[in-house]
């Protein structure tokens, strides 16, 4: 009797390998998620699965608690409630410091987008006339408010994602524009924008 595995090796390496390619998630949680998704192929396959994994010369994330960021965020989401956190930069040093002295943001989330081997958060911050995107690995502190979320009137994170720059959005309308490249660079504009533009 052969039991049937849920995910074929390729299904499982492609998942290895992107959970040792997303800068998200520290090293320590990738190694361990790694384990974890090997003990789903069969005994042969689970060394080769995880020898294969690279985590030690990737750029990571610090941030020890990003699950749970996410599953607060997320949750905040489902909820329809707000969120507050401190937002993390670096200074000329290169170490952590706190944005705005330290302050809470209290902002009201709208989706988890992850682009670029990031997760963000797009939200409705009161503070800015438009909403905004945050790092959800740069955040601390994340806590649900129990206040009712604002949203953004028809607001589709799918559209949002294949229409904004690497999560760069300063708030302005949409333009079009003409690209001028060569033509064996079309393939990386396909690769990017997808065939509909």
């Amino acid at each position: 009797h052969i039991a049937k595995r849920p995910f074929l090796t390729a299904e499982l390496r492609t998942l290895i390998d992107a959970v040792s390619s997303s800068q998200f998630i520290t090293k320590e949680k990738s190694d361990e998620l790694i384990r974890k998704l090997a003990t789903l192929a069969v005994k042969r396959k689970r060394d080769s699965l995880t020898a294969k994994a690279f985590t030690a010369d990737r750029i990571k994330t610090d941030a020890p608690d990003i699950f749970d960021i996410i599953d607060c965020v997320g949750n905040a989401i489902d909820r329809g409630k707000k969120i507050a956190f401190r937002y993390i930069t670096y200074n000329i040093n290169k170490e952590v410091v706190l944005r705005k002295d330290g302050k809470e943001y209290i902002v009201s989330p709208m989706a988890l987008i992850w682009d670029n081997r990031r997760y963000y958060t797009r939200c409705i911050d009161p503070e800015k006339p438009n909403p905004v995107n945050y790092r959800i690995d740069r955040m601390r502190n994340v806590r649900i408010v129990e206040e009712t979320a604002m949203k953004e009137p028809g607001f589709n994170p799918s559209e949002y994602a294949n229409k904004v720059h690497l999560m760069f959005d300063d708030g302005k309308d949409a333009e079009d524009i003409i690209l001028l490249a060569e033509n064996d660079r079309m393939i990386n504009v396909i690769d990017r924008y997808g065939d509909n533009i």
